[in-house]
């Protein structure tokens, strides 16, 4: 996936977790856990924040429902 037209980094983020989502569905998986080191973004999901980029957020969240777990994960860096 390449997006030429976003430059901030934690839209991107937010749109890559979104695309992880739709990898495990499309594996038909049915527990995931989605790890980022971005931790606005993580914070973003978890409160249900109307950022700059909240309709992605919003996308995320509802598309965690169809998941039996769906967990988000803010890991540093270096992990």
């Amino acid at each position: 996936m390449c997006i030429s037209y976003i430059g901030d980094p934690t839209t991107l983020e937010a749109l890559v977790i979104r695309e992880a989502q739709a990898l495990a569905d499309d594996l038909y998986e049915a527990k995931i856990a989605v790890a980022s080191d971005c931790k606005v973004a993580v914070e973003a999901i978890k409160e249900g924040s109307a950022s700059p980029y909240g309709a992605v957020i919003h996308e995320i969240i509802d598309r965690a429902r169809f998941f039996n777990s769906c967990s988000f994960i803010h890991e540093f860096r270096t992990s």
